[in-house]
């Protein structure tokens, strides 16, 4: 699994862009790899929320922000969850 923020696409940057030409629609962000094992995969899924939480904040109000992405990372977080 690729952790978001470590490659080449400058994401804080590319939605203030967005936000400042009033794009306003939702946006999907997809990393269908999975690492070696299940710890490895849970621990990159939980940076990347973090990684997108703190962008997402960059560009709007930070209560609005972490209370929305809270509820959407942690869908996307049961969703990656291996089912044993």
């Amino acid at each position: 699994m690729s952790q978001f923020g470590t490659g080449e696409v400058d994401f804080k940057a590319l939605f203030a862009k967005l936000k400042s030409a009033g794009f306003s629609d939702p946006i999907r962000v997809e990393d269908v790899n999975v690492s070696a094992t299940a710890g490895e995969t849970t621990a990159t899924a939980r940076a990347n929320r973090e990684f997108w939480e703190e962008a997402l904040a960059s560009i709007r109000g930070r209560a609005q922000s972490r209370q929305r992405d809270e509820k959407n990372t942690s869908l996307l977080l049961n969703e990656l969850r291996p089912n044993c």
